[in-house]
């Protein structure tokens, strides 16, 4: 980015006492941006823009986000217009609530939840390997992975590329026309009931299932294009 440094340069990270915090930080920095990290509602006020990163479990997050006031900051943020994107957990926590943490709520910007990775499928054992059709994957899906865009995406440039994931629940959307990419846990992206959301969009509020601070040079492209949406130059 060029031109001096103005609150819309400034991408807020959300502390919630877990998350991949540190990699989130060299990302937007090697992206061209002003990394901000946000522990409190007033924090908000020095960022243009909003990153949840990703590590750690639902209900953990979503009640300190609660008891510190940052659920309904956020909410409001969103609600202004400005752009949100969450990364895996933060992705999850976009929605109204998972059967990770039964009882917990989510910020419920996008209408739906999270479920376990073939929860509705056979579960064998203590080895947790579910069944879809004739496909078997693990749980959690760790490694990297292709993702197929679709044109609600905004963030342009994608196409289909490989990212990395590590997780072990998915979102479902009560809303389909939210979801903006797709991943085949079989691994072949080919059968239609192997595949999950893996990219969500609603209006300004998007969510990515991946880790695009660990996925070399097609995350940080990503996270450029997030950072020059939100600073007005895409």
């Amino acid at each position: 980015m060029s031109g001096s440094e103005s609150v819309k340069d400034r991408i807020g990270i959300v502390l919630y006492g877990v998350g991949n915090v540190t990699s989130v930080v060299r990302a937007v920095e090697r992206a061209g941006a002003v990394p901000v990290l946000i522990e409190r509602p007033g924090d908000l006020e020095s960022a243009g823009s909003l990153i949840l990163p990703g590590v750690g479990a639902f209900g953990e997050a979503a009640m300190s986000m609660e008891v510190s006031g940052m659920a309904d900051a956020i909410k409001d943020f969103a609600q202004s217009g400005s752009l949100v994107l969450g990364i895996c957990l933060g992705m999850q926590l976009l929605f109204d609530s998972s059967e990770e943490s039964p009882g917990a709520r989510g910020l419920g910007l996008i209408k739906g939840g999270s479920k376990l990775l073939g929860g509705d499928d056979l579960r064998f054992g203590a080895c947790d390997i579910r069944l879809k059709g004739e496909a078997k994957f693990k749980v959690p899906h760790t490694g990297w992975n292709e993702v197929r865009f679709k044109s609600a995406w905004p963030l342009g440039g994608m196409g289909e590329g490989k990212f990395y994931f590590t997780h072990s629940y998915q979102v479902v959307p009560k809303d389909q026309s939210v979801v903006a990419g797709t991943t085949s846990l079989a691994g072949d992206g080919g059968d239609e009931g192997r595949l999950m959301v893996s990219a969500v969009v609603q209006e300004n509020v998007m969510g990515v299932q991946f880790h695009p601070e660990k996925s070399a040079e097609a995350g940080l492209g990503l996270i450029r294009r997030f950072a020059e949406k939100a600073a007005g130059l895409q």
